[in-house]
């Protein structure tokens, strides 16, 4: 029975963080999104005057939508399983880095206590598009970990299938044969990936173009420019809810580099490349558009207190602490974020939170 005690520990942290939105019906664009099931029925599964093809996020939300209809419970309940799931894959990939089930664990924890990050993506039912990438993205790495590299490829299409900004993914798991693989071997390994991605781009290349959007579109972008640097700053900042605990993660991570330079140094990498997708946009910058670079930031830092140099017994300690803060402070958080309401003093691209949600629970 002492195997399931963390698995069990874990879901309860997952009910308790986020069950209590269980209480919201769908919004904003979940209403969209039921228009044109209700008009349409079968998502258009054809990439052909799309700019956005996200085929399997579609097919989700039109599945959910058939099951439960216009009770919300359903795709509440949803998300807190496939929040589950996420964390323990999360836990795995923790394990195939390190070799350690307590860097493992914690990173899991870490993972579902980042209320900050998660909070949009749960509360409405078109936050499956964030967290199907995320999902198939870690079991993209991880099957590949494990020398799976045609499995591997499958979730990479999967993950791409779900939202575009996974697509960095495939530079990572192409970081990792560089890394931990053999040199002479390893990147040919990722050869399964760059076929998907071939086909993918392929595809994208049937619907609407999002190059070339005027400055003032909602999805305008640039590969460079101040909006980058301001963007990933944003997105470092926002991983902690305080400027303190945003100051913790840095320390970490900096000392996992130190301690373990090839683990360290790809955990930061995998971190910057998929902050990539979201850092580019002009005009967009949701917390939630970190979740993708989310993963590695828990685990690197777990490294980083597993390093820490003190007793193992301490180190677990202070573990422990962290974690059950992190959990505890997110607690109040979300309990309190959207009974607070909106501030509309604090631009929505300055706090990271998507306004259209909380105007759409307020009923406005």
């Amino acid at each position: 029975m002492k195997r399931f005690r963390l698995p069990a520990l874990l879901a309860l942290t997952v009910v308790i963080l986020y069950a209590p939105l269980g209480q919201y019906g769908y919004v904003h664009d979940d209403r969209v999104m039921i228009q044109n099931i209700v008009s349409s029925g079968m998502p258009d599964l054809s990439p052909i005057g799309k700019t956005f093809y996200r085929p399997l996020g579609s097919l989700y939300c039109y599945a959910v939508y058939t099951a439960f209809g216009a009770n919300a419970v359903g795709f509440h309940v949803l998300a807190l399983l496939l929040l589950l799931a996420t964390a323990l894959v999360v836990r795995l990939v923790a394990r195939a880095l390190t070799n350690d089930d307590g860097v493992a664990w914690g990173s899991a924890f870490l993972y579902v206590a980042a209320a900050n990050i998660h909070l949009d993506a749960q509360m409405w039912m078109v936050g499956i598009f964030d967290n199907g990438a995320v999902l198939f993205a870690l079991l993209c790495l991880y099957a590949f970990t494990r020398g799976q590299q045609h499995l591997s490829a499958l979730w990479f299409a999967c993950a791409l299938g779900f939202k575009e900004s996974a697509a960095p993914i495939l530079l990572v798991v192409i970081a990792y044969a560089l890394l931990f693989r053999p040199p002479a071997k390893g990147p040919l390994r990722a050869w399964p990936h760059v076929v998907v991605a071939a086909l993918w781009v392929a595809m994208k290349s049937l619907g609407a173009s999002g190059a070339g959007l005027p400055d003032g579109d909602p999805y305008a972008w640039g590969l460079v420019g101040w909006h980058v640097v301001e963007n990933v700053g944003r997105y470092i900042t926002w991983f902690a809810p305080v400027p303190l605990a945003t100051l913790v993660v840095i320390i970490m991570m900096g000392w996992a580099c130190f301690r373990q330079p090839r683990t360290g140094w790809f955990l930061v990498a995998w971190a910057l490349l998929m902050l990539v997708p979201p850092s580019i946009l002009l005009h967009h910058a949701f917390r939630y558009y970190a979740i993708l670079a989310l993963p590695p930031i828990a685990i690197g830092m777990m490294v980083g207190f597993h390093e820490f140099p003190v007793a193992k017994e301490w180190r677990r300690r202070m573990a422990i602490v962290v974690v059950g803060a992190t959990i505890l402070a997110n607690l109040f958080f979300i309990q309190g974020h959207v009974r607070r309401g909106i501030n509309d003093d604090v631009p929505a691209r300055d706090d990271g939170y998507n306004h259209l949600i909380r105007r759409s629970l307020q009923g406005q």
